[in-house]
């Protein structure tokens, strides 16, 4: 049903321009400076073509244009409101699924929130620090030697001193630790979860602990391998920044044999893609005498 005009509103548009013409008309052509084209000309001129245009176009007025604006902010918030629900909403369901699947298997973005760091098995600590101590006897120095370094020892006084260096006291430090069983689900390739040395969890990442002698080379990178290959998978499946900071230590017997000397350049160029890429990052110590001595076994 077409509208019908309002005839008061219309003959109150046609006596405002009228009356806008006239002011147009003696500030244009009597007022001196005579055909000066002043700003308030301009602005009659404005509202005269304002006023035109609303009549001639009955569904166009500033308060249409101004509800129409609040209509899509309010439009827009609702938007918003409902992508945060939405989140929220994924979010719990991938919670529930990822609780209700453990046993039957989840993807790595289902275990964002149940794959966590834990506390290895004291066995199989026990049974990496056989090793260690034994790889690193395997490699003579020099026939005299009698001494096996004590390798828990040495990593407690490494991660210690990385720890005050490094000013990351006030977050909370684990030694030994290793993957939960959810990690099962993430690695393709086995069930065997790595033990690695320390952990510490900071604001913005998670920093994984492996202390090690220099003197040790092509079993460290098979190993250092495993490692990498492992928090890799933990860190897409997190979703998290998380690397793993290896710290190289000579001891100083290490110093007469110069061949062992360039395994933390051998390593660096052997691991660049994963230094370059943040998951690897080196360190290298070299302890004195006087602090060695207190490194081995009694």
């Amino acid at each position: 049903m077409e509208k019908k005009p309002n005839k008061f509103v219309r003959g109150m548009i046609i006596a405002l321009c009228s009356l806008i013409i006239v002011l147009i008309i003696y500030n244009f052509f009597l007022s001196a400076p005579k055909g000066d084209i002043s700003k308030e000309l301009i602005t009659l001129l404005i509202l005269l073509i304002v006023l035109v245009l609303s009549e001639a176009f009955d569904n166009i007025s500033l308060g249409k244009i101004l509800s129409l604006n609040r209509t899509v902010t309010e439009k827009k918030e609702e938007v918003k409101e409902l992508k945060t629900e939405k989140q929220n909403l994924l979010n719990m369901l991938i919670s529930n699924i990822s609780v209700q699947s453990q046993s039957v298997g989840i993807s790595g973005h289902e275990l964002k929130e149940i794959l966590t760091v834990i506390k290895a098995d004291p066995d199989r600590i026990e049974e990496e620090s056989k090793e260690k101590e034994e790889e690193i006897q395997n490699i003579k120095i020099r026939p005299t030697i009698s001494k096996r370094v004590d390798s828990r020892k040495l990593e407690n006084y490494i991660i210690k001193d990385y720890i005050e260096t490094n000013n990351l006291a006030n977050f909370l430090y684990n030694e030994q630790v290793t993957f939960s069983n959810s990690f099962k689900s993430v690695d393709p390739i086995t069930k065997l979860t790595p033990i690695f040395d320390g952990y510490i969890e900071t604001d913005d990442s998670e920093i994984f602990i492996e202390v090690r002698m220099q003197r040790v080379s092509v079993m460290l990178r098979d190993q250092l391998y495993s490692r990498l290959s492992s928090l890799y998978h933990y860190r897409r499946a997190k979703d998290v920044k998380a690397f793993l900071q290896l710290i190289l230590v000579e001891m100083p017997e290490d110093a007469e044999n110069n061949r062992l000397r360039n395994n933390e350049k051998r390593i660096r160029e052997i691991f660049e893609p994963a230094i370059q890429a943040g998951i690897l990052k080196v360190k290298y110590i070299k302890l004195n005498k006087e602090i060695s001595e207190g490194l081995y076994r009694e």
